[in-house]
């Protein structure tokens, strides 16, 4: 996340997501779904935190993630 040139608003929105998600991953945990079950969840949750990531990032620091 340094080296991407985020303002402090960005970093704080972020921040704030991934905390979101892993309270929701930790939620399922304590489901105890089947892990196919589980992993599609995941999938989603990890999919919505991505799109709310993607709502505060400009362009250019959107395609140095997806660089990754």
């Amino acid at each position: 996340m340094d080296n991407m040139n985020l303002s402090n608003k960005q970093k704080s929105q972020i921040l704030k997501y991934e905390r979101d998600f892993k309270r929701e991953v930790g939620k399922l945990k304590d489901q105890k779904l089947t892990e196919e079950n589980f992993a599609a969840k995941y999938h989603e949750l990890r999919q919505e935190r991505n799109a709310k990531m993607r709502t505060v990032l400009l362009d250019d620091q959107i395609e140095l993630i997806e660089s990754f």
